[in-house]
């Protein structure tokens, strides 16, 4: 029998729940990365509103992430394109993979 390599993903999952410490450090990391990224980074909950967003976002978007918080995700979008992407959100949410290709049909 080999030994699992340490990239694999069960070994860093019970790495990360060892002890609080570990998923704290984890969470911290990943927080630093995606907030210094250059890219817009945004989450949006089921209900469709804004939940996070970067200063990379900010400056795709136009907005702060606190004029953003808790709002709609539509404000973002491109009223022409509103009803085709809220089909394909309603779609995202409903499916299992939570994986998705272009919005348009």
């Amino acid at each position: 029998m080999t030994e699992k390599p340490p990239y694999d993903f069960d070994v860093f999952v019970k790495t990360l729940l060892s002890g609080p410490e570990m998923l704290n450090g984890f969470l911290e990391g990943i927080a630093g990365i995606i907030n210094n990224s250059r890219d817009a980074v945004l989450f949006v909950n089921p209900q469709q509103q804004v939940m996070f967003f970067t200063k990379g976002a900010e400056r795709m978007f136009g907005y702060t992430a606190s004029e953003v918080f808790g709002q709609p995700m539509w404000i973002l979008a491109v009223p022409e394109e509103i009803p085709s992407n809220a089909v394909g959100f309603a779609q995202f949410i409903q499916s299992e993979a939570r994986s998705y290709g272009p919005l348009s049909p």
